[in-house]
């Protein structure tokens, strides 16, 4: 889903593979100090984007995931800021829409039958400009239940549709 008819501009070049796993290692190694550092740095140039990932963190049900969002947020940010010498801040209008049409189309695909519910997917990744990015969100997501995923807690997939709609938004 593309966040387009939201925000105007061409979008960003790809993140390669390389970079999104070189910063997940540095952000894994990250000291407090650092973190509240960039915290505070991306709460002055995204406050939109920061109020939308702490509201949805708040909203998490279980107190596991908790804080998750704005983690991988972060990583998010970073990542792609780096990409870009100067990004505008994300008006909450953007945020909103970009949702809404992620939850869309999860709507759209869960009517399709099984075999257009595939097709569609496939669709959507062939065409996402940073698929190496949301790969690296879905596998952040989905670890220790990689090999039962029917056993990863149940807002999974809201948690991926936030964090698909903060790329979407920082892509523009």
């Amino acid at each position: 889903v593309s966040s387009n008819a939201t925000r105007t501009g061409p979008e960003m070049k790809t993140i390669p593979q390389e970079t999104v796993d070189e910063t997940w290692e540095r952000f894994s190694d990250l000291a407090a100090d650092d973190a509240k550092e960039l915290i505070d740095q991306m709460a002055s140039e995204q406050p939109a984007l920061m109020a939308y990932l702490l509201t949805s963190d708040e909203e998490l049900a279980g107190q596991e995931e908790k804080g998750t969002l704005l983690c991988l947020g972060m990583v998010i940010w970073e990542l792609m800021s780096a990409e870009r010498s100067s990004a505008e801040p994300i008006p909450p209008e953007a945020l909103e829409a970009a949702e809404s049409a992620n939850i869309e189309f999860l709507e759209r695909m869960g009517e399709e039958s099984d075999i257009g519910y595939m097709d569609g997917v496939t669709r959507m990744v062939a065409a996402y400009n940073q698929m190496p990015l949301l790969n690296a969100v879905l596998q952040a997501l989905m670890e220790g239940h990689e090999e039962e995923p029917e056993f990863a807690p149940e807002n999974i997939g809201l948690m991926l549709v936030q964090l698909k709609t903060a790329i979407d938004c920082l892509d523009q």
